[in-house]
């Protein structure tokens, strides 16, 4: 087991506190095993009005001794038609850049950019051109797909159907749900609807959100760049001009000089 008084993996477990006291229903992860604080596996949810709409995405972090000082690997375990699977993907949050990583980018940053990124179409290491209805069938098959390592899922969505404990309990629940009778099933199933559309709804307005957030931050970052470029123009345009006073001020200074060289002259030839 890691040594928790390590700065890295005090970090890990205050992301971790964080992402189950504020949980999102566009996105979850957590540490595989409670051995291992630096090999995480998470769940995010398509981005709405792309190819990607209601996938619901599977993958692993592995996070380096040094996090968050450095950038993490990332890899897709779902077949998604955007990036390879069990494939180091490469993009500005991942070890394949470190020179664009910031020690303040923490696990929930990683995945609405992960979610950001699915649809755009930058060729990197684990890029893959698929079709918009290639994605879509994906998309629809990632909800069958699950993983053998551990139960996460997001909120609204049923757990990974795999052989354990918990999702023994789970069916056990559900087999109790079946026995209500009909009339008071059909009420239930109608209010969850209801709470499933609103649901759905306030979930993409929140992504829509965080993405805007993403976007701003970048073009923040941006502009504060045009802002250095702008002041180191502006100081080299001032030097510039100061450069043209410079023969000017000069001029005095050799007329002076003449004159006394004339005066001495002068003197000499009277001696």
């Amino acid at each position: 087991m890691h040594n928790t008084n390590s700065q890295s993996v005090r970090r890990l477990m205050s992301e971790l506190r964080s992402i189950q006291f504020h949980p999102d229903k566009n996105y979850t992860a957590r540490p595989v095993s409670e051995d291992d604080f630096f090999v995480w596996h998470f769940i995010i949810r398509g981005p709405p009005d792309t190819p990607f709409e209601n996938g619901i995405y599977h993958g692993r972090i592995v996070f380096p001794s040094e996090y968050p000082l450095e950038p993490p690997d990332i890899y897709f375990l779902t077949p998604n038609g955007r990036f390879e699977t069990n494939k180091r993907i490469c993009l500005s949050i991942t070890s394949y850049h470190p020179e664009s990583w910031k020690p303040s980018w923490d696990v929930c940053h990683l995945l609405v950019a992960l979610i950001a990124f699915l649809p755009t179409e930058d060729k990197g290491i684990g890029y893959i051109k698929a079709s918009d209805e290639e994605r879509r069938l994906l998309a629809e098959k990632s909800r069958e797909w699950h993983c053998n390592q551990c139960l996460l899922h997001l909120d609204g969505e049923e757990p990974q159907k795999v052989s354990s404990p918990e999702n023994e309990n789970h069916s056990h629940n559900l087999d109790k749900l079946e026995t209500q009778p009909e009339n008071n099933k059909d009420n239930i199933e109608t209010q969850n609807n209801n709470t499933e559309t609103k649901e759905n709804n306030d979930q993409s307005e929140s992504l829509k959100e965080k993405l805007q957030k993403l976007t701003k931050f970048d073009e923040n970052e941006t502009a504060e760049e045009k802002i250095e470029v702008e002041s180191e123009k502006e100081e080299k345009k001032i030097e510039k001009n100061s450069s043209l006073f410079h023969p000017f001020l000069d001029i005095p200074l050799a007329l002076l000089i003449i004159f006394l060289f004339a005066f001495l002259t002068r003197v000499a030839f009277s001696s």
